[in-house]
């Protein structure tokens, strides 16, 4: 019995499939009770005097005002571009090509829909 190319590509791609299987399920089983061990600690851990003692160190923080007075932040410059109004899209972007015709004036949109 001689085995042609695409029967011997079969069967390599079945062995590798099946130790991908079983590589796979061992790899699995032993993450499955790290898995459950990590699930029982975040479900224990998190209740709400926990929640409420991190409100109040978050209440704690201050911040020194004298430090947005100070000569450092004062001499910041901003590099920030303007932004310009743009013309927007078509005043129904769900109609079809060709029936609606819309200007662009300065801020706005004016639109008048023709049925053609």
């Amino acid at each position: 019995m001689i085995l042609t190319a695409t029967q011997k590509g079969f069967i390599v791609l079945a062995l590798v499939f099946l130790l991908g299987f079983v590589g796979y399920s061992t790899i699995s089983s032993g993450s499955e009770e790290l898995d459950t061990a990590s699930t029982e600690q975040t479900e224990n851990s998190i209740n709400g005097s926990e929640i409420l003692a991190l409100v109040e160190r978050f209440d704690a923080v201050s911040i020194d005002k004298s430090l947005f007075e100070s000569s450092v932040f004062v001499s910041l410059i901003d590099f920030s571009t303007p932004l310009t109004a743009e013309a927007q899209g078509r005043p129904n972007p769900f109609a079809p090509i060709g029936f609606d015709n819309f200007t662009t004036t300065g801020g706005g949109t004016q639109a008048t829909t023709t049925n053609r």
